[in-house]
């Protein structure tokens, strides 16, 4: 039988999700205005919005990749970064509304963006991304459970997100010429499933890791603050397959210089990392009712967590992710 999120009543349960989450019925929701009237199903469908990232680390590179269907415009995008010479290669494309599609299915992921410049699509456990200078083609391995999140956002909206990592991953990627053969244990990534109504106007400080300990236990990690916080936390990690939650999040770092080392610790003393930027990618857009501004930095995090079945652990050089983003959507 499949499950669903949204109750036969348009309620949802929020909070920690522990079971599996089939389909995002989100057309069930009752969604109202701030004033309480009902929205009608034309808007139901229009504000809803979805996106999907899956990051991946292999020996000496870094990758990126998403859909994002926003109902009005999709974005997508990829990318190579070379660890060891520093090069990074991207292709980015925002185009009309058509050329994203997300089913709401977070726990079978089906993900399309398709323009000439540049192909996405992740079906099930398969990834396949193109475009002129790059290929992705890989299969997936789930090895962790995965942490789901369902969150109200602002009055009357909410957002769903489910978070895995590290997932393992086998197949090949090809930049400018050059092959990297990826094998599952050895190419760690992460992904990012979000959909809901969400804040008009946002922002979030994001941190994310995947890869494998010096002792060869595999790590993954997920941590946010500024969003998703109503009453429970997107944050965990994940040591050697075992999930700690993690209470909220602090992220210091210098606005006006953002290139340099960031500190990210919780409240409840689980995480104390250190992260140090190597490369990044940004946005700056700002057009009328619509705007983004973000900077996501490649690099490593060093320090310690303290898993719920491992004790203190030591993390050291562990590739991963940081970003700080506003967005008007």
């Amino acid at each position: 039988m499949q499950t669903t999120l949204v109750k036969s009543n348009g309620t949802i349960d929020y909070g920690l999700i522990r079971s599996p989450v089939d389909c995002i019925n989100f057309t069930a929701f009752d969604l109202q205005t701030p004033m309480g009237r009902p929205r009608s199903a034309f808007l139901k469908r229009f504000l809803f919005k979805q996106f999907v990232f899956m990051g991946i680390n292999a020996p000496g590179i870094s990758a990126g990749l998403a859909v994002v269907d926003l109902k009005y415009a999709a974005n997508g995008f990829f990318y190579v970064y070379d660890r060891q010479s520093g090069a990074l290669v991207e292709t980015k494309k925002t185009t009309v509304p058509y050329a994203a599609s997300i089913k709401p299915c977070p726990e079978n992921i089906d993900a399309v963006f398709n323009t000439r410049a540049l192909r996405i699509h992740v079906s099930g456990d398969q990834i396949r991304a193109e475009s002129r200078d790059m290929v992705l083609d890989a299969a997936m391995t789930r090895e962790t459970e995965p942490l789901r999140v369902c969150t109200k956002a602002g009055c009357s909206g909410w957002t769903y997100t489910q978070k895995t990592a590290p997932i393992g991953l086998a197949g090949t990627l090809r930049c400018n010429g050059r092959q990297f053969d990826l094998f599952p244990d050895t190419c760690k990534g992460i992904t990012d499933w979000t959909a809901g109504y969400l804040r008009r106007e946002t922002f979030w400080n994001w941190a994310s890791a995947a890869g494998v300990l010096a002792d060869g236990r595999p790590f993954g990690m997920n941590l946010a603050c500024g969003v998703n916080e109503t009453g429970v936390t997107e944050n965990c990690f994940w040591l050697d397959g075992v999930q700690t939650k993690v209470d909220t999040v602090q992220f210091q770092f210098n606005p006006r210089a953002t290139e340099e080392q960031w500190r990210v610790r919780s409240a409840d003393g689980k995480v104390d990392l250190m992260f140090s930027p190597n490369a990044h990618r940004s946005e700056h857009l700002n057009i009328m009712v619509v705007a983004s501004r973000f900077v996501q930095f490649m690099g490593t995090f060093s320090g310690k967590v303290v898993c719920d079945r491992h004790g203190e652990t030591d993390i050291t050089a562990m590739p991963g992710w940081t970003e700080d983003h506003f967005a008007r959507w």
